[in-house]
């Protein structure tokens, strides 16, 4: 069954088709999700979020990319809300900004979280849809509404940046020194 058979099972009410529909989203949002917040409650709130959101606009799913695409997208759109929201209300409490804590259980964990987030967003997005969530590129292309040229410019940089943030970090360990400091 095509994606837009299926839209339409979910669109009848069919109870199967709700359920598959979480269940076939649930987890790559959340590790998505999770991996751009670095934090499991935030993630959580923002999976929800962005499946209730996708359930109630699926009647505009055209079939121009997959499902999976179109649902991460609409993600992707809730994240950079609540990231401007969250934002906001550091300005207005003057507290600290937030430094994620995802991969905190290991140094190398760290070290990658660290140098995930001096990517600009385009790269970081591209780096996580493809490496992580293992989107190819017309899926990035379509969940990011960029062409996929961008995508493969995107992808290309992120990671000459994580092998040189990365490599740097670990001779500066091995080393002694911590010169290595996140934005």
């Amino acid at each position: 069954m095509d994606d837009l058979e299926f839209a339409e099972r979910v669109l009848r009410g069919d109870r199967d088709a709700n359920a598959e529909f979480v269940e076939r989203h649930y987890a790559t949002l959340f590790r998505y999700l999770r991996v751009l917040t670095g934090h499991d409650q935030d993630a959580e709130d923002l999976t929800l979020e962005s499946l209730a959101k996708a359930r109630t606009h699926l009647a505009s799913f055209r079939g121009g990319s997959s499902l999976r695409s179109w649902v991460h997208s609409i993600a992707f759109r809730r994240f950079l809300r609540w990231r401007r929201i969250r934002k906001l209300s550091f300005r207005l409490t003057g507290r600290e900004s937030y430094l994620p804590t995802g991969f905190a259980d290991a140094e190398h964990g760290e070290m990658l979280r660290i140098a995930l987030q001096q990517l600009s967003e385009g790269q970081r997005q591209a780096f996580i849809l493809h490496e992580i969530l293992e989107f190819d590129l017309p899926e990035i292309a379509a969940a990011l509404k960029t062409p996929i040229g961008t995508v493969k410019s995107r992808l290309f940089h992120a990671r000459s940046h994580l092998r040189a943030a990365l490599t740097t970090k670990t001779e500066e360990t091995a080393h002694g020194t911590q010169a290595f400091e996140p934005k």
